[in-house]
């Protein structure tokens, strides 16, 4: 301290030497936060001060740099519960429990122990309801990998699902397993293409799933009534399904703007007001292959579009009989 002093306390002679003198009050202040644990490289002093955001000390005067950070990287210690963390893990509010535990990775030539051991810590470490729930979730996203659907669906699915468990759980509905289970799964994807704004028919996802479309159905209206109430799935429109199928039968542009024109034509007209969206856009598609001389015939538009080749021909019936107001 001395020698810091006699440094920074100069003569008025000699003004051009060293000094922080003007500095030494703020240093004085910092004295409670002297660091001991190390000691100065210059002379060996162990009288550090933390002056923000660098170490000085005191006994030479020396700058010693700054420390990035000193403060803990994990820090949650107020009652209030307020997260002071920087640094955590990361948690699946579906899967709270799982999302925190480990397990033990095995390489190629790991042993019956090894396997044995794995086992044994994912059945000690996974609760039984979690562990149900998770092969649940993964069903979902494995259907929905290898029939190339997004992310954001996939996720948003999930999530849907797991809500309309959760409520028919708190609400002591009893749940039905095998299809009735996968319909809950494809009403949740259902939900979740309406909520995406290209939406899919209930008859295409049970296809995916491998069920009948009633079970979709059944699915979708437990979700109305216990998970939305107040906001239940919209109607879907004809609109909703062109640019779909299109891609899926690989038309052009201007095929699918044609498509649109059709559609929007008869539906001001009235032409086919008693028929199903999906159904509306197949029977336009094969009219607008019909005036562009396409080889697509209507069992292609019927697999493609789910929807069967009598329905499509009987919608290109009644727009074939209309065919000027079309143009």
């Amino acid at each position: 301290m001395r020698l810091a002093l006699e440094k920074c306390v100069s003569s008025d002679e000699d003004t051009a030497s060293y000094d922080i003198s003007s500095d030494y009050d703020d240093i004085g202040q910092d004295l409670e936060e002297t660091i001991t644990a190390n000691r100065c490289p210059h002379c060996n002093s162990d009288y550090l001060c933390q002056k923000d955001p660098d170490i000085v000390c005191l006994d030479c005067g020396a700058n010693l740099g700054a420390n990035i950070d000193n403060t803990p990287e994990w820090r949650n210690d107020k009652n209030s519960g307020e997260d002071l963390s920087r640094c955590n893990l990361t948690r699946n509010e579906m899967l709270p429990e799982s999302s925190l535990s480990t397990c033990i990775m095995l390489g190629p030539h790991a042993t019956r122990a090894q396997y044995d051991l794995q086992r044994t810590m994912v059945w000690s470490s996974i609760p039984h309801n979690e562990r149900s729930l998770r092969n649940k979730i993964n069903d979902i996203s494995y259907i929905c990998h290898i029939n190339d659907i997004p992310e954001a669906i996939i996720e948003a699915g999930q999530h849907h699902y797991f809500k309309l468990i959760r409520t028919l759980e708190s609400l002591h509905v009893t749940r039905k397993r095998g299809k009735n289970d996968a319909g809950m799964k494809a009403a949740a994807l259902f939900t979740a293409f309406q909520d995406s704004g290209k939406p899919r028919t209930y008859k295409e996802l049970a296809r995916l799933f491998g069920i009948e479309s009633r079970y979709v159905s059944e699915g979708i209206n437990l979700f109305d009534e216990y998970v939305r109430p107040n906001n239940k799935s919209k109607c879907t429109v004809y609109s909703d399904y062109i640019e779909q199928c299109c891609r899926n039968l690989d038309l052009s542009q201007e095929i699918c703007d044609r498509v649109i024109v059709i559609a929007d034509k008869a539906n001001a007209l009235g032409i086919l007001e008693n028929n199903t969206p999906i159904s509306i856009v197949a029977g336009c598609i094969h009219y607008a292959a019909v005036e562009y001389a396409l080889p697509l015939k209507p069992m292609d538009i019927a697999i493609s579009c789910n929807v069967s080749a009598p329905t499509i021909n009987k919608v290109c019936n009644k727009l074939f009989g209309r065919a000027i107001d079309l143009l």
